[in-house]
This record gives C-alpha cells, sequence and structure tokens, in this order.
C-alpha cells in the first residue's frame, strides 16, 4: 500500500488592515512590501510603524525592515538589519530609538545579539549582546527607560527563567558596565510579562501545566 505524502507551506502574508476601536471594525490598508510571518511591529514616537525581520514564504529569514504611514497608508522600505530575525523583540525607548533583541538568526539556533534602530536617520548600530540566548522572550519598557528581558526558550531550546536589565543611558563605548546587567532568577520558567497598577512586573509561568504568578517590584511607590 503505498503512503501519501504532504507538504504544508505556511504563506507568509503581505496584506495589512486597521482596527477602529470606536466602531470596532476592519478596514483593508496598503500592503507590506515584502510579505512575512513571525515579526515585530513597533509604534514609533514619529507616527510611523516599524515592521522588522520574519520570515518569508519559502523560509528564508530576513534581515529587511518596513516602515507603514498611517497618513497615506503606504509602506516603505528602511535600511536592513545586521542580522535576520525571526520571533524576536523590538521595544522603542524614550529616546525614540528601537531596541531589537534575541530570536532565530538566520535558521541559526536562538540568539543574543541585539541592534539598536535610529528612525531619524533610518539606520542600525549594533549594541552590547544580551547576556543568554533567547527566542519566545518578553521585552518591556521600564517606567526609568530601562527594558526587561524576560523568558523565553534558551540556545538548548529549554524553558528560561533568567531575566535581565538594557541600560541604554550607558554608551556602548564604556569600559565601566556593559548595558545588559543580570536580574534576580525566578524558580520557574517565564512566558509573559505585564505591569499591574503597584508597578510590579508580574510574570507568569507555565511549569507542568499548572500556572504561576510571580512578582518583582521593578520601582517603589512614590508617596504622596
Amino acid at each position: 500500500m503505498s503512503s501519501v505524502h504532504f507538504t504544508y507551506v505556511v504563506l507568509a502574508l503581505a496584506t495589512a488592515e486597521l482596527y477602529d476601536p470606536l466602531t470596532g471594525n476592519w478596514t483593508k490598508t496598503g500592503d507590506m512590501i515584502l510579505g512575512r510571518q513571525m515579526h515585530a511591529s513597533s509604534l514609533l514616537t514619529n507616527g510611523l510603524v516599524l515592521v522588522t525581520g520574519g520570515r518569508s514564504s519559502f523560509g528564508y529569514d530576513r534581515d529587511t525592515a518596513q516602515l507603514y504611514n498611517p497618513i497615506t497608508g503606504t509602506w516603505n522600505l528602511t535600511n536592513c538589519m545586521y542580522a535576520s530575525r525571526v520571533d524576536h523583540t523590538a521595544s522603542v525607548l524614550m529616546n525614540g530609538k528601537v531596541l531589537v533583541t534575541g530570536g532565530h538568526m538566520a535558521f541559526d539556533d536562538p540568539g543574543p545579539t541585539a541592534e539598536l534602530y535610529d528612525p531619524t536617520t533610518g539606520t542600525w548600530a549594533i549594541t552590547y549582546y544580551m547576556l543568554n540566548n533567547r527566542i519566545y522572550h518578553t521585552a518591556s519598557l521600564l517606567p526609568d527607560g530601562k527594558v526587561l528581558v524576560v523568558g523565553g526558550l534558551d540556545e538548548n531550546y529549554n524553558s528560561a527563567n533568567s531575566t535581565e536589565l538594557y541600560d541604554p543611558t550607558i554608551s556602548d563605548d564604556s569600559n565601566t558596565s556593559k548595558t545588559f546587567v543580570t536580574i534576580e532568577q525566578h524558580k520557574a520558567p517565564m512566558s509573559s510579562m505585564a505591569y499591574n497598577s503597584s508597578k510590579e512586573a508580574v510574570i507568569s509561568s507555565d511549569e507542568k501545566k499548572n500556572q504561576k504568578m510571580f512578582r518583582k517590584r521593578i520601582m517603589p511607590l512614590k508617596k504622596h
């Protein structure tokens, strides 16, 4: 009896839509120049949307980046990243630059590299590596301007319980300290992070199918 083999192709769409929270409706907008999946999107301080990395329909990891103009509904290419990335993060810093961290890098295992995008020049610059290789992690801008990088999978595709902080005020040329520093490790692998009303980072974890919550105080509340 002959066997039947199926080949699955995951299409990387180029289409884009706009959601109106006032009406609850979606409308079509201009298509991206390059279709992609597993990419990252960031709202820049100038009102444009930066889309970075991702994977094509043919399975190629992208180093390209595109800018969406909400006024014209059109896309334009900007300069490419230094590395191809999939399942990375892209965080808009208080100075308007975008910090991109980790992800699959050109079919390789999860990587530790990071780079910065400057919207005023449209250029990328390499910054210090993270202290850990990561994919599927989160990167959250804190009230003090630092970025908290949490969890994900490491280079062996094991759930990571490590966390680290990125400090944009430390120059990459500094000989005294590195930009990424390790902070307290948690007892279980972490999958997501969000703030609560007390300015605590609430970190969720799924260990042995039991949801557990951890809290790490990032900033003390100001007394009024």
